[in-house]
């Protein structure tokens, strides 16, 4: 039967429905795989530059904390 428009007589209209179960989390799965998989292969091959990001990523994760903690004791003093 061919495909066509709502509402046409004799046409069927096949549906796009949602992905089948799973497969998104099949997906998610997949690519954190991935990620453990390069960050591993990083940090054995360049292991001065996974120290210097690491470093730096917690760097970033204090400035955002006591940014936080500024802003908290400013709201209740």
């Amino acid at each position: 039967m061919p495909l066509c428009a709502f509402g046409v007589p004799g046409c069927v209209h096949q549906e796009t429905g949602p992905t089948p179960l799973g497969t998104e989390h099949r997906m998610k799965k997949l690519l954190g795989g991935v990620a453990i998989a390069f960050a591993l292969f990083y940090l054995l091959t360049q292991p001065q530059s996974a120290a210097e990001v690491v470093k730096g990523a917690g760097g970033v994760l204090g400035d955002a904390f006591n940014g936080m903690i500024t802003f908290l004791n400013a709201l209740f003093h």
